[in-house]
């Protein structure tokens, strides 16, 4: 195995960009922490752990899905009802959840990139 070795100067500092993606990717954060969860069924109530859980690859995915033209609150906002529909039909079934969770989550940008794009033109 091969050793990576960085060399960072610490008197250069944090490149802008990198400082306005952290700044971007902590205002979805608390937009994601804000959204409400009232909507989970008694059963789903137990899995609430998995939306606090799956923020970052939710935030990830938006970011990844803004560049093709939705914005990133209605896509993290799409991302986080698709999640709660998908916590109350499956929450008996915890092992299909890991396998349906991301395509899920990719199905509901997608739609949303669609309709703003449809919008558009």
């Amino acid at each position: 195995m091969r050793k990576l070795t960085l060399n960072i100067n610490p008197q250069a500092g944090a490149p802008e960009e990198t400082n306005a993606r952290a700044e971007q990717v902590a205002e979805l954060l608390n937009l994601w922490a804000g959204l409400d969860a009232a909507s989970l069924t008694d059963e789903a109530q137990a899995l609430q752990p998995l939306l606090a859980g799956n923020a970052r690859f939710v935030i990830s995915l938006a970011l990844q899905y803004q560049k093709q033209g939705g914005s990133q609150e209605v896509l993290v906002k799409a991302a986080h009802e698709a999640l709660i529909k998908l916590l109350n039909q499956y929450a008996g079934h915890p092992e299909k959840l890991d396998k349906l969770l991301p395509v899920a989550l990719r199905n509901a940008m997608v739609t949303v990139v669609q309709l703003s794009n449809d919008q558009q033109v």
